[in-house]
């Protein structure tokens, strides 16, 4: 008898010491931080959390709604894809919240760099949509063999004025190596995606450079299309399809980046939320969990592209603050052909 009690004091020691490990990896982003709605802690940084809206406007801005009215002393607001840090803005605008809410972006959109020069933005992670769409197409016009021009298709995601700056890229790279080009935004997500790609396909276009929406369940889709025709991933890539190249930023490395821009807007540490569009891509995974890891500090050794150079273009991101955000924009301005 005694021995069983012993026995059974240590089972239960035993039990207790688990769960309190789980629960600190769970605390320290344990299971590498997948759970959206899990909320990790960590070096002063509480996540609360991750929210999604599938490309959907209205309810991107719900979601912030949703979170200053649970979460009304917030310190901090991450949008990770184009759209959601200016609707972070509107909400905070009609809130009376601007300034009081720190705010940290991704890519370009002109409320978001006007919202850095007033003070309102820490700053933005800019990808340089710009060069996807060139450097695609540079790519696959190299890879054309026959005599007349090549036809290529740059594909999107989605319709967004990030997409917009890529279609600038595109077609300006049409012009310079002597191509033609197809800009494709399906409006309608994977559905429409999937039948544009697949339409592409049948006018028999010399290559076609896509972001996928939903890598992991577009795999054999972007196979097939790849037995057909020469076949590149940009944005965002599909790393277990056998398309020739991906071309982007390592978006891993991009997370980090938006981790330091969140300290320095929260130097003591503080609360704050994650918004993006989808889970599903690998560029919103990536960014997401750099983000994390470089809050935490739990950072991988390597970032999230493990490619060899002949199938990695690099387009590096770059952190835009109020120092840059002017010289920044009339960059940007001038290839939008708006000066």
């Amino acid at each position: 008898m005694k021995f069983q009690s012993h026995h059974s004091f240590f089972r239960a020691s035993i039990f207790v010491i688990g769960a309190g490990l789980l629960s600190l990896l769970a605390a320290c982003g344990g299971g590498k931080g997948e759970d959206p709605s899990a909320v990790i802690e960590g070096n002063g940084f509480t996540i609360l959390g991750t929210l999604t809206d599938q490309f959907d406007r209205a309810k991107a801005k719900a979601n912030v709604e949703d979170t200053l009215s649970r979460h009304p002393n917030i310190d901090c607001m991450v949008g990770l894809f184009e759209y959601n840090p200016p609707l972070i803005l509107e909400v905070l605008e009609q809130a009376k919240k601007l300034g009081q809410v720190k705010v940290v972006a991704f890519d370009e959109n002109d409320r978001t760099l006007k919202g850095i020069q007033d003070g309102h933005v820490q700053g933005t992670i800019a990808q340089d949509p710009y060069m996807y769409g060139y450097k695609s197409m540079e790519y696959l016009a190299k890879l054309h063999k026959g005599e007349n021009p090549a036809k290529l298709a740059f594909v999107t995601n989605g319709v967004a004025p990030f997409w917009d700056i890529a279609a600038k890229g595109a077609l300006q790279a049409q012009a310079d190596f002597s191509v033609e080009v197809d800009v494709v935004m399906p409006s309608g997500g994977i559905t429409d995606q999937k039948d544009k790609i697949e339409d592409l396909v049948t006018r028999e276009v010399d290559g076609i450079a896509v972001s996928p929406i939903d890598a992991k369940n577009q795999t054999g889709l972007l196979n097939e299309v790849a037995a057909k025709t020469n076949l590149v991933t940009h944005d965002s890539d599909a790393p277990e399809s056998n398309r020739l190249c991906y071309i982007g930023v390592d978006n891993y490395d991009a997370g980090l980046m938006c981790a330091e821009l969140v300290k320095k807007a929260l130097p003591n540490g503080g609360k704050l939320m994650i918004f993006v569009g989808r889970m599903e891509q690998d560029n919103a995974k990536l960014r997401r969990q750099g983000l994390i890891d470089g809050l935490i500090g739990k950072k991988r050794e390597s970032g999230g592209v493990a490619l060899p150079e002949d199938k990695f273009i690099s387009v590096p991101a770059q952190s835009i603050e109020k120092a840059n955000v002017d010289e920044f924009w009339t960059t940007l301005k001038k290839r939008l052909g708006k000066e």
